[in-house]
């Protein structure tokens, strides 16, 4: 039994990550890759949002970086790429949104770009940043109302929002309504001539066809009690429906966002939906187009609170704020950004704070990039704590490859494509090379932020110079998770090709019984699509991102017969067979019993990281785990 320990501490400088402060440029590097950048440094910031594919960024804000926004609030666009910060209006704006193509902003101003709003009111306008051009797409002509928190389609060309405006005399009471914008002109999705109710918070899917909204409004004839409660609008078929339905008044349903498909749709509510919610849990639900509901923020105990979801095109990632401890990363219970991946039903922590607030998290439509506010000061540069824009890179997504020696690394991703010290055809992967622990010996460092599933080929060549008998170490991050790849020496490893895989298991089960003291269990079987390797290290880790169990069966040629191994391996009577099969794959199935596994007891993190080493092969899978509630056993789901 292991204890894993990360460098830095829980500091809110937030140490174990590499940080870069955007406004001057500075890095700062450590053991573990997945970067936090500070975006803004100074001035007065709102909520920002970003492109799909991580690049772009838009937000309100008085920050003036190099004198582009002398003139107040107003919306602002940094291009990550570029390093590069363009003031978007000039008059005052704010609310900006930003298409996943990253041409279109839409935001609220007052002010009269278009020379259609004389009277200054509250109107919803777009930019299209190609052309240059503003185009204003709500107009109050009495000045009666106001148009706010605008949501754009993938594309552009549509635009939910929120408004209090008498628009196409549709909302003659004046009350809050939503209101969606195509070729057509301005539609109205929720109509309450009564004014017994409000409508807020539209969401609208990339491809524009499905607008989620929170009402208390009886729209539907299913609303007579006026709760809070989430409706979708299906924009093919214009049809209007309440997903919520809360008879007794106990909670409240709020804050919807729709992926990019259409597909899922994630909102807070307090309210027993689905009968998932017994205790009334701020839980952030999820729900497919079928209507099937889950929820989120849960443990075999029950759901716990969560706050302000965001999800991605695809739907399979879903970033929300929480203060509850359910990555064993969290003990101070402060509100931080944690990211739930559906398909493998794991969290992961995103920041690392103390004492100060995160909030507003937007994901990227691909997943790769989360956007926030944050008085937190992960970098030093922001020692006063106001409240800046942030972006974080996916840590679940990061992948780096590590060697310290006088090598060269090429890796070559599962799509064929590859990066070396000269060039790179993998997107936003980086080469670097250093002394990045100060201790005289040359490393390299090779970062790949949106690793993709499957094989990573790493090909080791001994730079000039390098002497045989020079010691070389290899090793892989994924998900912060560290494992060592390779140890030798020039002689041993120049011209050797290793793997390192990324969600490779194929036709895995897994149980884990622990218990304090002696007498837990574990049992793995897993498939690897990759021929056995007959020398080499033979190695099997479980980490749920505390801690870890870390089985070492020494080589892989010292295996009995068979592939086998039967005996005592960290205090665990254990059985192990490494079998290749007809097909060219390769399957190990571990049986462990009798040890100590106390450091998995009771906690309700379940996620782990399981890997396994064979020679040069390595194989990492995270997935899920689920404890029962009486047994405490864990079983992979």
């Amino acid at each position: 039994m292991s204890k894993l320990v990360r460098g830095g501490g829980r500091a809110a400088t937030c140490a174990w990550r590499s940080l870069m402060l955007v406004a001057g440029l500075t890095w700062q590097v450590s053991a573990v890759s997945a970067g936090i950048f500070q975006v803004t440094n100074g001035g007065f910031n709102s909520g920002p949002t970003i492109s799909g594919d991580g690049r772009y960024v838009v937000f309100g804000s008085s920050y003036n970086p190099g004198g582009v926004n002398p003139f107040g609030f107003n919306v602002l666009r940094y291009d990550m790429l570029l390093n590069k910060f363009t003031a978007i209006t000039s008059d005052g704006a704010s609310d900006p949104v930003i298409s996943t193509n990253g041409r279109y902003i839409a935001f609220t101003s007052s002010a009269d770009y278009t020379k259609r709003n004389a009277d200054g009111s509250d109107d919803i306008f777009r930019y299209d940043t190609k052309h240059r051009h503003f185009q204003q797409l709500t107009r109050d002509k009495n000045g009666d109302g106001s148009s706010e928190l605008a949501a754009i389609s993938g594309d552009g060309k549509r635009v939910a929002f929120e408004t209090t405006s008498n628009l196409r005399g549709r909302n003659s009471d004046f009350s809050n309504e939503v209101y969606l914008f195509n070729r057509s002109g301005n539609i109205a999705l929720s109509v309450d001539p009564n004014g017994d109710g409000e409508s807020h918070t539209p969401a609208l899917s990339g491809d524009g066809t499905v607008v989620a909204f929170v009402s208390t409004s009886d729209l539907t004839g299913h609303n007579a009690d006026f709760s809070q409660e989430l409706f979708v609008y299906d924009v093919t078929q214009h049809d209007l429906s309440q997903i919520t339905i809360d008879n007794n008044g106990d909670g409240e349903t709020d804050l919807p966002q729709v992926s990019g498909d259409g597909r899922f749709i994630t909102f807070i509510s307090s309210s027993n939906v689905g009968g998932l919610n017994p205790d009334f849990a701020s839980a952030i639900y999820l729900r497919n187009r079928t209507g099937y509901l889950t929820i989120v923020t849960a443990t075999p105990s029950g759901p716990f609170d969560g706050d302000a979801p965001t999800i991605n095109d695809d739907g399979k990632w879903i970033a929300f704020l929480a203060g509850y401890d359910i990555t064993g990363g969290n003990p101070d219970h402060n509100g931080e950004i944690l990211l739930y991946n559906r398909t493998r039903k794991t969290f992961t922590q995103v920041t690392d704070s103390a004492g100060c607030a995160n909030i507003a998290p937007k994901l990227s439509g691909d997943g790769s990039r989360i956007t926030f506010q944050s008085g937190c000061n992960y970098n030093g540069g922001n020692p006063d704590h106001s409240l800046e824009v942030w972006v974080a890179d996916n840590p679940a997504l990061n992948m780096t490859v590590h060697a310290e020696g006088p090598v060269d690394l090429v890796i070559t991703d599962p799509d064929g494509n590859s990066i070396n010290k000269n060039s790179s055809s993998i997107p936003n992967a980086t080469y670097v090379q250093g002394d990045f622990d100060n201790d005289m010996i040359g490393e390299v460092r090779i970062t790949i932020p949106r690793a993709i599933e499957g094989r990573y080929l790493i090909s080791l060549a001994a730079t000039p110079g390098a002497l045989p008998t020079d010691a070389v170490t290899v090793d892989g991050t994924l998900n912060d998770s560290n494992v060592e790849l390779a140890s030798g020496t020039v002689a041993d490893l120049n011209g050797t090709q290793l793997s390192f895989g990324n969600q490779t298991f194929v036709r895995r089960l897994a149980r884990m019984t622990p218990i304090a003291g002696v007498g837990s269990r574990v049992y793995l079987s897993a498939r690897m699509t990759h021929a056995k390797s007959h020398t080499g290290p033979m190695r099997i880790r479980f980490d749920d991102g505390s801690d870890q169990q870390v089985f070492d069966f020494g080589q892989v040629q010292n295996l009995g017969s068979y592939g086998t191994f039967k005996g005592i391996v960290d205090n665990f009577y254990t059985k192990l067979r490494v079998a290749g099969r007809p097909d060219g794959s390769t399957s190990v199935s571990l049986t462990a019993k009798d040890g100590d596994l106390s450091q998995f007891i009771g906690s309700d993190n379940l996620s782990m990281t399981m890997s396994i080493q064979i020679g040069p092969d390595t194989d990492m899978f995270n997935w899920r785990f689920k404890r029962d509630a009486i047994t405490g056993k864990l079983v992979l789901k």
